[in-house]
């Protein structure tokens, strides 16, 4: 076939290098017009499904939202896994679905889901929003702006009603989050004294600025000769107008709203906050839709802001550009392999001078490698692959392979010519110097290729990585072995026809018998030489355990993320005052180019995230006086100098991947499954203490947060009855006084604004609280301790699930840039032993980093994490990989249904490990398991038609083993609300 492929090419050498040029011309056409993208699509299919539940804490969102959202959505065909956190008046929940999954399909699967579960919800319970999709890496471009003239309401009016419908008008911009400022409402604060004074209620208030905002069509008048339509402009656009609307008119004297309210326009309940380079400002997040070219709609972004910042200049404005941009990694990946491409040329060109003293057979070599990687690319985006990181990477590695393709084939045809005159038959010439190098070079490139097939075969994040790289690499290789059988002889039969190559130098010749002489030395000693390389060999494989092992390396990132959380509780201005002091201290460190801060989440944001948290985004410049370690270091330095906060620092591109695929970028992790969460936090805090004492373990963290304070009030029945007060009006009286009751909305123009009602002279102590005013049946007014009971208690900020269970998660935090980290397979093995004792009472799973987890069964019966009997028998199949260590698997590969005789035998077993009282308590659990049917339930699979089990645990379980399977990571968590500090 090599024969072949040779003899034709030198048999129509014109033709072979007219399809080379096109080759070459196709691939710059798709150079040209390539997806470009940080790291390739990583991330399985994925939905985020996110609630407002407004006034709710998150106990309540849990119960009320998240618990009937996950039912209805957990059924759905090819779900891998279900994972919510229930936050402070927000739920959400990420459906992780099967790699391969057609990603609109399980979004169509989850909408059609979710129009059946909003009927679930209770009233007054936003709808469910889906996230835009968008690509696994997410982050597209982050800017700011501050102003020293607009106040925080007017400059967020700016951004949110003029610059953001621009922003998301560039193709390829998935979404825009804003931080910070002040989001615009129409307030109506309502005297109490007066409110009860005119004989009306809050709720005929509230109905009054309902119907006087309310906008209705007119219908049309239809006339002998035209038909006109009929339009009623809204009565209340204006403040004086709202407040001229009538509530009531008792004894004939009409009431109006302004009697009763002060109209006016303020901001609304900030959930969040931004700081810019220490001073306040407006942070936008931008992400990238699915399948865009990030780097081109990067700069489309960019040109259209850089536009705008020149109209907002006049108005005070300031534009803060590129606080965050991936995209500089991807220039950076290019611009490498530009260098690369350009010094390995450059060497091409100089070696073939020195040695072969011919300009012809430079260029033919020259010609050669742009050709293989131009059709590499080529091929590649037939294939609908992106060129990212990884493949370019590929096609770097992949280069030396094809300069030394480019250079033998002209070097041996060159020293054949050399050798046989001017006389010798061209043709034949160069199909016998093509042979003689082809055959052992194709053999050494198909042992390459071979090295790299299994790289193809990866399944998981390995894969999804890896692939990009190793197929980047063999069509690289294949195709420059393709150049060189065909294209090369091509241009030699065409340039060297009547060209006599010159001699050979001198020192290339000494170079030759020196390296003979080398080698016939050699030949007698082979057994030593063997030896050697054997021993060599096993010193190398003795120092693997010694290296460590990681999935990917550490990026050399100028750009850092830190983490910041403060105790639950703390208040927004609070955050805000501690944030703008390290903002403060970073940018004084020689080398910080800009620092932006975001706190709690954004208007209508995705993340779940407390005002007690922010997040520190840090560009570094690098010099000659300090390197990028040496910056983190002192970046680090400064987050010391403030304790009462714990910390974690990463690199973009490590916190996005650990963060998408497994919504935890430590190096390690334990999850504890359980229904109780004091019993979670008690065996999570034995696991923490037990994880400290490893080595390399770093900060132990915990994933959901400790508790916060609240105030509960439970309403008392007999008291409201004697007062003649219902149960809602004091729930809304309590709603308005400290949240505010979206009444209505007036659409002005190009924006929509609420209408609100407030009830003011409400206290901010709890004993302003108690002494809230309400009317009770005889117009009396009744304070709120009348009728409720009011008490500080700790309570849960925030509730993690993962398949229908509460999750509480202890992890080791991250290690500063260049620290080595132990084996990958050492630390979880570490990890699994020093947990195996705290077994007992609770699911359990532990995961890498980016790896697929292992989830460990219900512990009641006293078993270890990884033990297994009787029916339930598992096998603990060991792979030491540089991503996990350990996977559990059942021999169907699906769960099985517990049932009443597995809760009894169970309960008979707790009894024998742990004596009667022990055995009480089984029973006990095994009785209550029964009555609420902990049967697991089945579902159906869909198109198939066969019925499968249930993928969630019983939320009521008796604590039986009922499963031990593979939990597998994948999918973006819920952003920061799985980095909750403890």
């Amino acid at each position: 076939m090599l024969a072949t492929i040779v003899r034709s090419s030198l048999a129509a050498p014109r033709i072979v290098t007219a399809l080379s040029l096109l080759v070459a011309l196709l691939g710059t056409g798709a150079l040209l017009g390539a997806r470009l993208d940080v790291f390739p699509d990583f991330a399985p299919p994925h939905v985020l499904v996110q609630v407002e539940a407004p006034g709710l804490d998150a106990t309540q969102v849990e119960s009320l939202v998240t618990r009937p959202l996950e039912d209805v959505l957990g059924g759905a065909e090819n779900v891998e896994a279900v994972r919510s956190t229930s936050s402070q008046g927000l739920a959400a929940i990420q459906v992780v679905f099967g790699r391969g999954s057609d990603p609109y399909l399980q979004r169509q699967v989850i909408s059609e889901r979710l129009g059946g579960g909003s009927a679930l919800l209770p009233p007054g319970i936003g709808p469910p929003q889906l996230s835009p999709l968008s690509s696994s890496m997410e982050y597209l471009l982050h800017f700011g702006f501050t102003s020293d003239r607009l106040s925080p309401l007017e400059l967020h009016d700016l951004v949110r009603w003029t610059l953001k419908p621009q922003i998301l008008a560039v193709p390829g911009v998935a979404q825009a989050q804003i931080f910070g400022g002040e989001s615009r409402e129409r307030q109506l604060w309502v005297d109490p004294v007066k409110l009860n004074a005119a004989g009306v209620t809050l709720e005929e208030l509230s109905e009054a600025a309902r119907r006087a905002t309310l906008i209705s069509g007119g219908g049309y008048l239809e006339t002998a000769v035209q038909r006109l339509v009929l339009r009623a402009q809204a009565p209340a656009e204006s403040l004086s107008a709202l407040g001229q609307a009538v509530v009531a008119t008792p004894a004939g004297v009409p009431v109006r709203i302004g009697d009763i309210a002060q109209v006016r326009d303020g901001a609304a309940p900030r959930f969040g906050d931004a700081m810019i380079g220490g001073h306040p400002g407006i942070l936008v997040e931008t992400s990238t839709q699915y399948g865009a070219n990030t780097l081109e709609v990067t700069r489309g972004l960019e040109h259209r802001l850089e536009i705008l910042a020149t109209q907002l200049a006049p108005r005070g404005v300031r534009y803060h550009p590129a606080l965050l941009r991936p995209a500089s990694f991807i220039e950076s990946a290019i611009a490498k392999l530009r260098n690369s491409l350009l010094v390995g040329a450059a060497l091409v060109v100089v070696v073939l001078l020195l040695t072969l003293r011919d300009w012809r057979g430079a260029l033919i070599s020259f010609g050669a490698i742009p050709v293989s990687l131009l059709a590499t690319i080529w091929i590649l985006g037939l294939g609908g692959l992106s060129l990212n990181t990884m493949s370019l990477g590929g096609l770097v590695v992949a280069l030396g392979v094809v300069v030394d393709d480019a250079v033998i084939d002209v070097e041996n045809i060159t020293r054949r010519r050399r050798a046989a005159g001017a006389s010798a038959d061209m043709r034949s010439l160069l199909l016998e110097a093509s042979l003689e190098v082809r055959r052992p070079v194709f053999y050494a490139t198909a042992a390459v290729a071979v090295a790299f097939l299994p790289i193809l075969m990866l399944s998981g994040l390995q894969g999804a990585f890896f692939r990009p790289l190793a197929t980047a690499f063999l069509l690289a290789v294949g195709l420059s072995l393709l150049v060189a059988m065909s294209a090369t002889p091509a241009l030699c039969a065409l340039l060297m026809r009547r060209h006599q190559p010159r001699a050979e130098p001198a020192w290339l010749g000494s170079c030759k018998r020196w390296q003979r002489s080398a080698i016939t030395g050699l030949e007698p000693r082979a057994a030593p030489v063997l030896v050697g390389v054997v021993l060599s060999g096993v010193a190398g494989l003795a120092l693997l355990p010694v290296l460590g092992a990681r999935l990917l390396p550490d990026f050399r990132e100028n750009y850092l993320i830190a983490h910041a959380s403060l105790r639950p509780g703390i208040s927004l201005l609070e955050t805000s005052r501690v944030g703008e002091r390290i903002a403060a201290r970073l940018a004084a460190i020689p080398g910080v180019k800009s620092v932006a801060e975001q706190i709690g989440r954004a208007e209508n944001g995705q993340d779940p995230d407390a005002p007690n948290k922010s997040e520190f985004e840090i560009q570094l410049e690098p010099s000659g006086r300090a390197t990028t370690g040496q910056l983190e270091a002192r970046v680090r330095e400064v987050f010391a100098q403030f304790p009462n906060q714990l910390v974690e620092i990463y690199s973009v591109l490590a916190e996005r991947i650990g963060e998408t695929l497994s919504g935890n970028v430590a190096p390690f992790s334990v999850s504890v499954f359980g229904p109780d969460l004091d019993v979670d936090d008690e065996v999570a805090g034995e696991i923490a203490a037990l994880l400290r004492k490893l080595p390399q373990s770093g900060t132990v963290r915990l994933q959901v947060p400790p508790r916060q304070p609240e105030l509960e009030m439970q309403l008392r029945p007999e008291r409201l009855s004697l007062y003649g007060l219902q149960a809602a009006e004091v729930l809304g009286a309590l709603n308005a006084a400290y949240h505010g009751t979206a009444v209505a909305h007036l659409n002005q123009s190009d924006r929509s604004v609420p209408v609100v009602v407030r009830l003011a002279a409400a206290g901010a102590t709890p004993d302003e609280i108690r002494n809230l005013r309400l009317r009770g049946r005889d117009g009396a007014l009744v304070p709120l301790s009348s009728v409720a009971t009011l008490e500080v208690v700790s309570a849960r900020s925030l509730i993690a699930h993962e398949d229908d269970s509460r999750r509480q998660e202890r992890g080791g935090a991250d290690r500063p840039r260049g620290e080595r980290p132990g084996s990958g397979c050492a630390e979880q093995e570490r990890v699994r032993d020093s947990t195996r004792a705290v077994g007992p009472r609770h699911d359990r799973a532990a995961r890498g980093q980016g790896a697929r987890g292992l989830r460990a069964v219900p512990q009641s019966a006293g078993r270890d994490l990884f033990g297994a009997r009787g029916a339930h028998r598992r096998d603990a199949v060991r792979e030491c990989g540089s991503v996990f260590c350990q996977r559990l698997r059942t021999r169907s590969g699906r769960r099985r249904r517990g049932g009443r005789r597995d809760c009894r035998a169970a309960a008979q077993v707790a009894a024998e490990r742990h004596g009667a009282s022990a055995g009480a308590a089984a029973s006990a659990r095994a009785r209550d398991a029964t009555a609420s049917g902990a049967t697991q339930p089945l579902r159906t699979a869909g198109r198939g038609g066969t019925r499968r089990p249930e993928r969630r645990l019983p939320r009521h379980g008796c604590g039986a083993p009922q499963s031990v399977r593979p939990q597998r990571a994948g999918g973006r968590a819920p952003r920061r609300g799985r980095r909750d500090a403890g």
